[in-house]
């Protein structure tokens, strides 16, 4: 099965600025310029977690592999988008 690629770069970072992501961070990322510096970030796993939750307000597989790189990032994601989410989902009730 072949592999989903991410977002465009900069319209990762127009919704992030729009779901109030810290604009320390984003103008970090904006330095990086493109997703290949940003994947080799070692705050990238927080970054796309954030996104997720935040932005997607759900699972983000296409950046799973970025976010598995820290576990307690990963430990995050699973609790806050993999089980939260889904609980509060209507279909739960």
């Amino acid at each position: 099965m072949k592999k989903k690629k991410l977002p465009a770069f900069k319209t990762v970072i127009e919704l992030a600025r729009k779901a109030g992501a810290c604009e320390d961070e984003l103008k970090e990322v904006e330095k990086l310029g493109c997703w290949r510096k940003v994947r080799k970030h070692k705050r990238a796993p927080y970054w796309a977690c954030w996104y997720a939750y935040n932005v997607l307000q759900g699972s983000w597989p296409e950046a799973e592999d970025i976010i598995m790189r820290d576990y307690l990032v990963a430990i995050a994601y699973i609790c806050k988008i993999k089980v939260i989410i889904r609980i509060q989902d209507p279909i739960w009730e």
